[in-house]
């Protein structure tokens, strides 16, 4: 059976959607959020370490420089640093993203951990460790 062809291409299958993208500044979330980006979504980069907003500015550009978003002059990545184990940070990153993208976040991706040296091996932590190493996402 002849199948029918396809109406988006790999480079537009997520265009009209947007992605937080929590630890986006480096390693594992880096990766997803431009793989994402090639994909059309627009992505907020998430960070709480100011020192990270450098690596949040390249990758910003690197996402920019993506060929399908040369016909805009909208953001079509921004980043923000906020404590997603804050939930009055959740909520004014929620408020920004609605007000530069004009919608509400299609996608969540939580990348962003924290590495404590005085926590226990992740087998022997009690839950409010395990929270506190995950960065307590559901705040």
């Amino acid at each position: 059976m002849k199948q029918p062809p396809a109406t988006t291409t790999p480079a537009t299958a997520l265009q009209g959607r947007v992605a937080i993208v929590t630890g986006a500044s480096r390693g594992i979330g880096r990766a997803i959020a431009l793989h994402l980006a090639s994909l059309g979504a627009k992505i907020v980069i998430n960070h709480t370490s100011p020192s990270s907003l450098p690596l949040d500015q390249q990758l910003i550009f690197e996402i920019n420089s993506l060929q399908h978003f040369h016909s805009t002059n909208a953001p079509c990545a921004i980043a923000m640093q906020d404590d997603v184990s804050d939930e009055a940070q959740v909520r004014t990153l929620f408020t920004t993203l609605e007000q530069t993208f004009s919608t509400q976040p299609h996608i969540l991706v939580t990348s962003a951990g924290v590495l404590d040296p005085t926590l226990s091996p992740l087998s022997l932590l009690d839950a409010a460790q395990f929270d506190l190493s995950l960065l307590s996402t559901h705040g």
